[in-house]
């Protein structure tokens, strides 16, 4: 009676922990596949399930009962051509995958320099006798404008581009010319109100020439 009496509880003990338990995994005959598991609703507990067809696209999810809110936090994610992409609570989107290590940073002139940073940025401020705007991309090449007015109060606008393999380059032909001059043959007509003002044009290679 005893024995029986045991082998009962047991059998009750077993089955309320299997109802608390959940798991499959099927492969079919074309490729696809998709399998499943659970072992909890409870803190602690977690569960993971996913799928796959012939073209090698996975779609899973997975999550747990956080211990200390008691909240359940999911992840969902993809696999294939484009690679693993995740989504979730605490996945971050941005974010640096190369595999390359880190080399030294910084130089005894400046020692917070990092290479690895990207280096593109972008200003702009006016003033009443000043503004100048300017920006950068990723690689380090500048692009800018400023303009000026002189103390007879004429206006003056310089176009700029920097960049390594190149040094600073002026884009407009004539930055010291007033801008009401229109040049209808050489560029060496002036305003009468010239003051012994001068222009270098540069060209990519490096070459240039005074106005």
């Amino acid at each position: 009676m005893k024995l029986l009496l045991a082998t009962g509880v047991a059998l009750l003990s077993f089955l309320s922990v299997k109802s608390d338990q959940s798991d499959f995994n099927h492969i079919n005959s074309d490729g696809s596949f998709s399998f499943g598991l659970k072992n909890s609703e409870t803190v602690g507990g977690h569960y993971h399930t996913a799928s796959g067809n012939p073209k090698t696209i996975v779609r899973g999810r997975f999550g747990s009962r956080q211990p200390d809110t008691g909240r359940v936090e999911e992840t969902v994610y993809t696999a294939g051509p484009r690679g693993f992409r995740a989504r979730g609570p605490k996945i971050h989107r941005k974010q640096n995958l190369s595999q390359v290590p880190r080399g030294p940073i910084g130089t005894p002139e400046d020692p917070q320099a990092d290479p690895y940073d990207d280096p593109s940025y972008d200003f702009q401020f006016k003033t009443r006798n000043y503004q100048r705007r300017e920006g950068a991309d990723s690689n380090g090449r500048v692009n800018g404008l400023y303009t000026y007015v002189d103390d007879v109060g004429e206006k003056h606008s310089v176009r700029y581009s920097a960049g390594s393999g190149t040094g600073f380059e002026v884009a407009n032909p004539v930055p010291d010319a007033p801008n009401t001059i229109a040049y209808e043959s050489p560029l060496y007509k002036t305003h009468k109100q010239v003051r012994g003002k001068v222009a270098f044009e540069s060209g990519p290679s490096g070459s240039g020439q005074y106005k």
